[in-house]
């Protein structure tokens, strides 16, 4: 059985997703072609070939996680009696599209993360906080930055975009914690690689806004990986709190984001048999 794994880019948080698949496979000695037909297709993005070919001709089709936010935006997504499941990366996003594609056509699967690679590797502290700052207002950073100011607290931005993954590591390794000040998040790579470090992490999570799966900063954390808020005058006290607690968020990635056990499992959705 050959796997056909469809993808268009190495960048950014999809291209995380893709390398760590492409490790998990070779370590596990799986059959499979880039953007080459297969006994099973899968686009883990959105490859032209998606847009330009009948999806019909694609036996046994996969579609998903790094499509399209809105599936209306992605005609193939719509013709789901062609195509065996879409492929979504976290709770909330499923929730989106079953606006527009029934329930059972959706399937909610995280990636994994290389747990070797992003490891705790504590070096000695240059600054108390690393700040994570993607695609949220540049107000609400300005109001973490004076909030540690007047705390006497050091800390260093990394804003998403502007680093590699060299510096990434090197100042989560020379930081405390992490405060993330993030928009929604599909999964979150870069912070689960954060978290994968042993870094606590501050969340100033989205507020909630009702829905059933409101869109987050964080889909994948728990108490073990740190603390949440969602105010901005909830601030200290969950600061404080954080200060005064321990926490182990590598554990929980080791559970929830190990990049072979995740792997795994996608292969046991598209029916792949090792």
């Amino acid at each position: 059985m050959k796997l056909g794994l469809y993808f268009d880019w190495w960048a950014a948080g999809p291209g995380e997703v893709l390398k760590y698949v492409l490790m998990a496979f070779n370590e596990l000695g799986v059959n499979y072609k880039l953007n080459e037909k297969g006994d099973i297709n899968w686009f883990i993005q959105r490859n032209r070939a998606l847009d330009t070919e009948p999806i019909t001709s694609f036996p046994n089709l996969f579609i998903g996680p790094n499509i399209v936010d809105i599936p209306p935006y992605c005609p193939a997504l719509m013709d789901y009696e062609n195509y065996v499941t879409s492929i979504v990366p976290s709770p909330w996003v499923k929730c989106l599209h079953n606006k527009w594609l029934p329930d059972e056509k959706v399937t909610v699967w995280a990636a994994g993360i290389d747990y070797n690679r992003w490891c705790e590797n504590k070096k000695p502290i240059e600054q108390e906080v690393m700040i994570y700052y993607k695609n949220r207002p540049k107000e609400h950073l300005d109001k973490v930055t004076n909030f540690l100011q007047s705390k006497n607290v050091s800390y260093k931005i990394v804003e998403y975009g502007h680093f590699n993954q060299d510096q990434f590591f090197d100042t989560i390794s020379k930081s405390s914690f992490g405060f993330v000040v993030d928009g929604s998040e599909t999964q979150g790579m870069a912070i689960a690689e954060m978290m994968s470090c042993n870094l606590p992490l501050i969340v100033w999570d989205i507020e909630k806004n009702g829905e059933i799966f409101p869109p987050t900063s964080i889909p994948y954390f728990d108490q073990t990986c740190g603390e949440v808020f969602y105010k901005e005058e909830e601030m200290e006290d969950t600061f404080n709190r954080l200060k005064s607690n321990t926490y182990n968020p590598r554990a929980y990635i080791l559970e929830n984001c190990n990049y072979i056990t995740q792997t795994k499992k996608i292969l046991n959705i598209i029916g792949y048999a090792l």
